[in-house]
């Protein structure tokens, strides 16, 4: 667990805040802060999502979904952190996006854990989402 937090707080949590920098403050924050961030475990319940020797996506993706709330927790007390899932049940891609609408968040992270045939990769992929794109997101919902 240890080897996971570190993973979270040199990994992610900079990369969290790297996408932060790139926010465009939602109406009513015009200050920039972040007030409320969904964070989503990826598949869940029925989807286990990538399947490893040991392990599958879906364990992995909530451990790390866990981790990275309980830090931001301590880390961050004023932020609202909310998470589409904290047990292994399945949430519906459309109302992941409705858990950001419904909680009025200023900023979503979907969790996951890519797996690949080519046995070298490793590292990370980020995907980020802009206003410019909204549409676009929206029918994904």
């Amino acid at each position: 667990m240890e080897r996971l937090r570190k993973a979270i707080v040199f990994g992610l949590i900079p990369l969290t805040l790297a996408m932060v920098s790139f926010h465009t403050p939602p109406p009513g924050a015009e200050d920039g802060k972040i007030r409320k961030l969904v964070i989503d475990a990826g598949h869940g319940g029925h989807d286990p999502g990538a399947l490893g020797k040991n392990s599958k996506e879906k364990d992995l993706a909530l451990a790390v979904a866990k981790e990275l709330r309980d830090i931001l927790k301590e880390k961050m007390p004023d932020l609202q952190v909310v998470m589409t899932r904290d047990t292994d049940n399945f949430v519906d891609l459309y109302k992941r996006g409705e858990y950001v609408a419904d909680n009025d968040a200023d900023f979503f992270i979907s969790i996951h854990c890519n797996s690949s045939e080519n046995k070298k990769a490793h590292g990370t992929e980020t995907y980020l989402l802009g206003l410019h794109a909204e549409d676009a997101a929206l029918k994904v919902m």
